[in-house]
């Protein structure tokens, strides 16, 4: 779902490989943009899946280029395996650096500011 929202970094850890899941969660936190990180922790007092998970989880192939979106998009739907890691990636303009950047492009022109331009709908 977070890729057909076009999310930037899309992941998913689970809570049995702990070292992992930090990388994964440090990564998300340092990525400019919109980060999801899919997290897997079986409950073990209702539904103990641990052993379901054990036998299914597997790193993604190291072949996989997180800045493919379809093949992103293809591992997540796989079938009897659960991938964990880093599925995609896009390093675009984060939304902070659009509106900076457009701000300073309306200031220089003599336009309208973008708090002039916020107030409007206020």
């Amino acid at each position: 779902m977070a890729l057909a929202y076009n999310v930037s970094y899309v992941a998913r850890a689970y809570s049995g490989q702990i070292e992992q899941m930090t990388q994964l969660y440090t990564d998300a936190i340092r990525h400019k943009g919109f980060s999801f990180v899919h997290s897997i922790s079986p409950c073990t007092v209702f539904n103990d899946t641990y052993k379901y998970y054990r036998e299914r989880v597997a790193g993604i192939p190291k072949e996989h280029d997180p800045a493919d979106k379809k093949a992103a998009l293809d591992l997540w739907q796989t079938r009897g395996k659960v991938y964990l890691g880093l599925f995609y990636r896009d390093l675009r303009e984060d939304l902070s650096s659009q509106v900076a950047r457009l701000s300073s492009g309306l200031k220089a022109a003599g336009g309208a500011t973008m708090e002039d331009l916020l107030d409007e709908f206020v």
